[in-house]
């Protein structure tokens, strides 16, 4: 076949434009797997292959600056070198490179001062060229050897800083990763400390609680003799109180359990229609306390769901509970109905309250969120009720949101999955 030039040095220019096409695309493929690299190791493999490729060098050295030595952290050669080694940073041609920040060119390692020759008799080293780390401050330094007479071309010295420069992003994106992965395990720490003081502390606050609602109950029973009635109104103060701090003291635990990853799922056929009677029942003390309606709309033929009865319940007593909390007048209204697209049950709380700002709608599902310091106040709790409610609807593999409108309540819709 003819070829398509005739002229030999229009040829061979071809052949230098298409090196180094190809030296251009190996490396970008190579600065992107820098970019992935999270630890020394992955850099220093990924490095010393790739400058021994770039160039076609016999070998290659990835060498660290460890204060005033010269560190030969890692190689690729047609024979050993110097792997594991430490020199005096004046002694050896990487140290020069970073302490001149700027590329160290030898055709002839035995003419060339900066060489500590009788260190490459024993290796098959002729040639060499050095390049630093970073320029500002080099952290390191990337080296090709030659196993003949070999004058690294600019184009190989360009190549082979630019994989330097790529390195020292690396290395600076790994002391970051390696920071942030020890500030994300003292955090971790930090906070199993804290659930596991929680834990503690609310393990030792129910006991003595429990006992005092217990003589409390007994006494307003008669148990130890009949109440005079200026008695009972403080006696019944101190039962209402110790159960709103047992309540907290409960929520606090489910928060340091479903933290730590301790919140078992068991999993049984539930009738809702059951369930949600039992609930009315419990709430319809403080529904009557207000004076507020129970509105439902709940059809006989909703379908058994599969998933935990003792969740489901805490999940729609907080709601139920809320609702009535926070409307002074008015009604609270309870609808559930089979959802055709997607099997599940969808259950909607809705109240005549006070309703919530469009503002605060984003964070009412966050830890200790009151939605107002100040004026919700009088409700009391602290703000962990509806955070364990979304904890225990995400573990059910259930869905919640919410509208609610200033002055117009609240519709809370709870998504529950047939399993």
């Amino acid at each position: 076949m003819k070829p398509l030039t005739d002229d030999p040095a229009a040829e061979a220019a071809g052949e230098d434009l298409n090196r180094s096409y190809e030296a251009m695309a190996h490396l970008i493929a190579v600065v992107q797997e820098l970019s992935h690299a999270r630890d020394l190791d992955t850099v220093q493999a990924i490095v010393r292959r790739a400058a021994r490729a770039l160039t076609g060098a016999d070998g290659a050295t990835f060498v660290l600056r460890q204060g005033d030595l010269c560190y030969y952290a890692d190689e690729d050669a047609i024979a050993p070198l110097w792997k594991g080694k430490r020199f005096p940073m004046a002694t050896c041609v990487s140290g020069w490179a970073m302490l001149n920040r700027q590329p160290a060119v030898i055709e002839d390692i035995y003419a060339d001062r900066r060489v500590p020759a009788d260190a490459y008799r024993p290796t098959f080293v002729q040639s060499l060229v050095m390049v630093p780390i970073r320029a500002a401050a080099p952290i390191g330094a990337i080296g090709n050897y030659w196993a003949r007479r070999h004058r690294a071309t600019s184009g190989e010295i360009k190549l082979l800083q630019a994989l330097a420069d790529s390195a020292s992003i690396a290395l600076e994106n790994v002391a970051l990763y390696r920071e942030l992965t020890e500030r994300v395990e003292e955090l971790k720490e930090a906070n199993r400390l804290k659930s596991q003081f929680l834990s503690n502390v609310s393990h030792e606050l129910r006991t003595p609680l429990n006992a005092i609602l217990g003589y409390t109950e007994l006494l307003i029973d008669g148990t130890y003799g009949r109440l005079k009635t200026d008695q009972r109104t403080p006696l019944e103060g101190v039962q209402r109180n110790a159960g709103d701090l047992l309540r907290l003291i409960n929520d606090v635990l489910d928060l340091t359990r479903i933290e730590a990853g301790k919140i078992e799922i068991r999993t049984e056929k539930i009738d809702l229609v059951t369930l949600l009677q039992e609930i009315f029942i419990d709430i319809q003390p403080i529904l009557d306390q207000k004076s507020l309606a129970l509105w439902l709309d709940i059809p006989e033929g909703l379908p058994v769901i599969e998933s935990d009865t003792a969740k489901v319940r805490q999940i729609l007593a907080n709601l139920l509970s809320n609702a009535a909390k926070f409307t002074d007048q008015g009604k609270v209204m309870v609808s559930a109905e089979e959802i055709p697209h997607r099997p599940g049950v969808e259950i909607a709380i809705r109240d005549t309250g006070i309703g919530i700002p469009k503002e605060a709608l984003p964070k009412i599902f966050e830890r200790f969120h009151q939605v107002d310091g100040s004026a919700t106040r009088e409700f009391g709790g602290v703000g962990l009720g509806l955070s364990i409610v979304k904890e225990l609807v995400g573990l059910l593999g259930g869905e919640i949101r919410v509208e609610s409108e200033v002055g117009n309540g609240s519709t809370f819709t709870l998504f529950l999955p047939c399993r």
